[in-house]
């Protein structure tokens, strides 16, 4: 996709097609009225709007999985694995000592 200013109009240009709107002159247009610029979004950047996209359809929380857990808690048979939360722990100390070497 790429945008191109001349000339006081604005062309967008997306896969071969054009569609042009002309804006109001701007008070240094006069100054300026053969200069022209232009915006071209790479691949990666299309790529990378797509995934914000699709990420932001996601629900931030899984209710399903809350409800599992306020089930079991409420049943008052949550059981706490202190080997698990002790591994957890060590990874993320490790992590963290990576990110400030």
């Amino acid at each position: 996709m790429a945008i191109e200013i001349s000339n006081n109009t604005l062309s967008l240009i997306k896969g071969g097609a054009e569609n042009t709107a002309s804006s109001r002159p701007s008070p240094t247009s006069s100054n300026h009225s053969n200069a022209s610029d232009s915006v071209v979004l790479t691949s990666q950047a299309e790529a990378l709007r797509d995934l914000e996209n699709q990420i932001s359809l996601v629900p931030a929380v899984n209710s399903q999985r809350v409800a599992q857990i306020q089930d079991v808690i409420g049943a008052d048979n949550y059981n706490i694995s202190f080997a698990q939360v002790a591994e957890k722990v060590i990874g993320f100390e490790t992590l963290l000592n990576r990110a400030r070497s």
